[in-house]
């Protein structure tokens, strides 16, 4: 059940982020068809050995060091008559799907992937060289389970700088340091995951109109409109409500007992955003949240040597308010936002200190937007997914 509703998550995203950009397309004043674009990229890795399994301790005992993977990727571009298309010159987005392999089938299986992707140009270096950026999320599926690995669908996140080459406006070639981190969110253990680094090499093929590629002044006034704005006009108001669920464990002895059961939790922010500019919005957020696997208490026998169980305390015993400052990137339909936070108050032990989180937002319309995140606790490990919706105020 759980894996059905993480691909029903990603591929509703999907399917929201091409319905918006015909829809944008759609709506400008001449009707310009939207611009497409279809990529193929091979991508040769480095696997990075972020524990013994991967540096042979396994069943085979072989060094597992090297990750390949092949690409086929298809992207739209707005109508440079829109207003993102004006806000946001250059930028384009899609869905992709990616063969993985590690050379070691037994022991990590041949994962394919879904996942979306935006880009855009951050600088030219030349009239037809540029310097850009991708990042790509999604589900990857065909793990197989291991000592680090403790589902067979896991998370992708991938981040790269194309260095891309634009010989005409029909074709580009990229090379790109790319890297990727594999992971279920703590969904279940083990979550060691994979990590990789190498490149990208990949060839586009663009269609239609996609003659709007210069990055940095948009088309249509933007920071000169700011300016003319108080305080109080650049504020917006984020409210995000989200769920999701996560595996735990307990340590009896020198042992750490992994649960056979999976914990709901949930959570709302609300998030005042202040505008710098077109791309930038800062300003702190409130982060309440229920964990249902915090401060579980392990039952053992009289003389502790073995486990019979354990116990949870009250529901509202398991609540924490943190306060976090936020940054978010503003691009076409999707928006990132990062924060960082302190969890000020609660009745949670297990839920006090540092957190950090890591969110995509996925705009089905101008107040309207899907949630996918992350949230890491203070020692910097995966504590759980969240996943769900908001509203800008």
């Amino acid at each position: 059940m759980a894996r059905v509703r993480a691909w029903v998550i990603v591929l509703l995203s999907a399917a929201l982020c091409i319905s918006s950009g015909v829809t944008y397309a759609r709506d400008t004043k001449d009707k310009t068809v939207t611009g497409q674009r279809f990529t193929v990229e091979l991508r040769p890795t480095w696997n990075m050995p972020s524990n013994g399994f991967y540096n042979g301790h396994n069943s085979t005992g072989k060094v597992i060091a090297c990750c390949s993977s092949f690409h086929l990727k298809y992207g739209f571009t707005l109508s440079p008559e829109s207003r993102d298309g004006k806000l946001y010159p250059g930028a384009y987005q899609g869905i992709g799907m990616g063969a993985y392999t590690f050379f070691s089938h037994y022991e990590t299986g041949t994962p394919l992937a879904i996942y979306l992707f935006q880009g855009s140009r951050l600088f030219n270096l030349s009239p037809s060289l540029s310097l850009d950026y991708e990042w790509n999320l999604g589900l990857s599926a065909g793990w197989r389970r291991n000592e680090v690995v403790g589902s067979s669908l896991n998370i992708l996140i991938n981040v790269g700088l194309p260095l891309t080459w634009s010989p005409s406006k029909d074709w580009e070639f990229h090379l790109t340091p790319d890297y990727t981190h594999f992971s279920n969110g703590d969904t279940t253990f083990p979550n060691g995951g994979a990590n990789t680094f190498g490149c990208r090499i990949g060839i586009t093929r663009n269609f239609g109109n996609n003659e709007v590629k210069a990055a940095g002044k948009a088309l249509i006034g933007t920071e000169e409109d700011l300016k003319e704005l108080d305080f109080f006009e650049r504020l917006s108001y984020d409210m995000t409500f989200y769920g999701g669920w996560r595996a735990d464990r307990i340590i009896h002895g020198y042992s750490l007992v992994i649960l056979n059961r999976h914990f709901a939790l949930g959570g709302m922010t609300f998030n005042p955003l202040y505008k710098l500019n077109r791309y930038f919005s800062v300003g702190p957020s409130i982060d309440a949240m229920f964990d249902r696997s915090a401060d579980i208490v392990p039952v053992c026998s009289e003389d502790d040597s073995e486990l019979l169980g354990y116990t949870l305390p009250e529901a509202w015993r398991q609540t924490s308010l943190g306060i976090s400052a936020r940054g978010e990137v503003k691009m076409p339909i999707y928006s990132i936002n990062i924060g960082v936070g302190y969890n000020f108050a609660g009745f949670s032990s297990d839920l006090k200190g540092l957190y950090t989180t890591y969110n995509l937002k996925t705009f089905i319309s101008d107040r309207i937007f899907l949630n996918i995140g992350y949230r890491l606790s203070s020692n910097q490990y995966t504590h759980n997914l969240m996943l769900g919706f908001g509203m800008k105020i």
